[in-house]
Protein backbone atom coordinates (compact mmCIF):
# COMPACT_ATOMS: atom_id res chain seq x y z
CA UNK A 1 0.00 0.00 0.00
CA UNK A 2 1.22 3.43 -0.61
CA UNK A 3 0.61 7.13 0.65
CA UNK A 4 -0.45 9.69 -1.06
CA UNK A 5 1.24 13.17 -1.56
CA UNK A 6 -0.91 14.14 1.64
CA UNK A 7 0.74 11.48 3.57
CA UNK A 8 -2.48 9.66 3.82
CA UNK A 9 -3.28 5.85 2.77
CA UNK A 10 -6.48 3.89 2.54
CA UNK A 11 -6.72 0.30 3.41
CA UNK A 12 -9.80 -1.00 1.26
CA UNK A 13 -11.47 -4.64 1.74
CA UNK A 14 -10.55 -5.11 5.36
CA UNK A 15 -12.31 -8.42 7.18
CA UNK A 16 -13.90 -7.71 10.48
CA UNK A 17 -12.40 -7.85 13.30
CA UNK A 18 -9.96 -6.49 15.95
CA UNK A 19 -6.96 -4.92 14.43
CA UNK A 20 -4.07 -2.78 15.52
CA UNK A 21 -2.55 -0.53 12.71
CA UNK A 22 1.49 0.03 12.37
CA UNK A 23 2.87 1.60 9.80
CA UNK A 24 6.52 2.28 8.83
CA UNK A 25 8.59 4.90 6.68
CA UNK A 26 10.22 3.10 3.73
CA UNK A 27 13.39 5.28 3.83
CA UNK A 28 15.46 2.89 1.31
CA UNK A 29 12.29 2.17 -1.58
CA UNK A 30 12.59 -1.71 -1.04
CA UNK A 31 9.12 -1.96 -0.52
CA UNK A 32 9.40 -3.90 2.69
CA UNK A 33 10.41 -2.69 6.14
CA UNK A 34 14.49 -3.04 6.72
CA UNK A 35 15.23 -4.20 10.27
CA UNK A 36 19.00 -2.38 9.99
CA UNK A 37 22.16 -4.06 10.49
CA UNK A 38 24.92 -4.24 13.25
CA UNK A 39 27.67 -4.39 11.17
CA UNK A 40 27.99 -2.76 8.84
CA UNK A 41 25.73 -0.24 10.78
CA UNK A 42 22.66 0.51 8.86
CA UNK A 43 19.91 1.87 10.88
CA UNK A 44 16.54 0.33 11.07
CA UNK A 45 13.74 2.15 9.28
CA UNK A 46 10.97 4.59 11.34
CA UNK A 47 7.77 2.72 12.98
CA UNK A 48 4.77 3.32 14.46
CA UNK A 49 1.68 2.02 16.04
CA UNK A 50 -1.72 3.09 16.57
CA UNK A 51 -1.67 2.69 20.36
CA UNK A 52 -6.04 1.76 20.11
CA UNK A 53 -6.95 -0.97 18.47
CA UNK A 54 -9.89 -0.63 15.14
CA UNK A 55 -12.51 -2.92 15.59
CA UNK A 56 -14.02 -3.40 11.86
CA UNK A 57 -17.55 -4.50 11.11
CA UNK A 58 -19.61 -5.32 8.16
CA UNK A 59 -20.63 -2.12 6.02
CA UNK A 60 -18.85 0.31 8.41
CA UNK A 61 -17.06 3.21 7.01
CA UNK A 62 -14.12 4.17 9.61
CA UNK A 63 -12.78 7.63 8.73
CA UNK A 64 -9.99 10.22 10.69
CA UNK A 65 -7.88 7.38 12.37
CA UNK A 66 -4.19 9.62 12.39
CA UNK A 67 -0.95 7.75 12.81
CA UNK A 68 2.01 9.87 13.46
CA UNK A 69 5.66 9.18 13.73
CA UNK A 70 6.94 9.93 17.00
CA UNK A 71 9.82 13.00 16.40
CA UNK A 72 13.07 11.65 17.05
CA UNK A 73 13.12 8.35 15.55
CA UNK A 74 11.19 4.63 16.27
CA UNK A 75 8.58 3.87 18.70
Amino acid sequence: MSVNSGGEFKIEKLSEGKWILSAFQDADGNGRYSYGKLFPHSASEPFTTLNDTIEVRANWDIDGIVLTYPKGGHR
